[in-house]
């Protein structure tokens, strides 16, 4: 009797409860999918509104930028599946529609362990003193300081041996501390942006494209010994990703201005 009952109400039922909640889930995954298609679509959107010169002063800070946000890595699923992640703030910078608060803290806090930045007065003499060596920014004048003495006759020094990998890294270097800055509030957006012109200048005056830029920064971050051990492996893998992902900048954003640019859709 039981069993016939099973047979004929509860096994059917179970069936159909099992065969709702699989449909359920493939609803949710289309509904997932379909959502990370919008919002793909909106980042290449607001991507191809920002100006050049801005894409291109980000692309240099890129390679520190990278590693305080990890994009494309996450300890719960494999780089893989953000492949397809155009990350802003790889982009822009001082956009508190990207930026988020806790952004603003990592970045923060990553200033002054790294660079004993705190205000725009330490940022500025960073800035001067990494740009010293080349001469580039009358800007900075004066806030040239006797704090870095050390580090600007070392740089000077590089600079003599291997000037192209010293220019990759310390104008990677400033890049990273203007367009960080400006984040958190210490610096004001137009300032950084002129500073960052001169720099733009210099790197495109003395590299021919990302993969030339790129081969220079790790040489000059080698010279300079900035990171050793995890440190080190794990600038080099971000700099592959940033080689090989598709919304990387040094994918997206061309070594020389075109007025046909490319739709990011056209690159995919």
């Amino acid at each position: 009797m039981f069993k016939f009952l099973k047979e004929i109400l509860i096994d059917p039922i179970k069936d159909g409860i099992a065969e709702a909640k699989q449909e359920l889930a493939d609803e949710e995954i289309k509904a997932q999918e379909t959502t990370e298609e919008k919002s793909l679509a909106t980042q290449k959107q607001q991507i191809e509104t920002i100006p050049y010169e801005e894409k291109f002063y980000l692309a240099i800070a890129a390679p520190f930028r990278v590693t305080v946000f990890q994009d494309w890595f996450s300890v719960f699923k494999n780089n893989t599946d953000y492949d397809d992640h155009y990350p802003l703030h790889l982009y822009t910078f001082g956009d508190a529609r990207v930026i988020t608060q806790q952004n603003k803290n990592d970045l923060s806090d990553v200033l002054k362990r790294d660079f004993n930045i705190t205000d725009r007065d330490s940022a500025l003499k960073t800035v001067a003193a990494f740009l010293k060596p080349f001469s580039i920014c009358n800007k900075l004048t004066e806030y040239q300081s006797n704090d870095f003495e050390d580090m600007k006759k070392s740089l000077e020094l590089l600079s003599r041996y291997d000037m192209q990998s010293t220019q990759a890294v310390t104008c990677c270097i400033a890049a990273h501390i203007l367009t960080a800055s400006t984040d958190v509030g210490y610096l004001d957006k137009s300032f950084s942006k002129d500073v960052l012109a001169d720099v733009m200048e210099l790197i495109k005056a003395n590299f021919s494209s990302w993969q030339s830029f790129s081969d220079c920064f790790l040489q000059g971050e080698t010279l300079l010994k900035l990171n050793k051990g995890l440190g080190k492996k794990l600038l080099i893998k971000y700099v592959n990703y940033l080689r090989e992902k598709k919304g990387s900048p040094w994918n997206i954003v061309p070594w020389e201005y075109k007025y046909e640019f490319v739709s990011l859709q056209m690159r995919d």
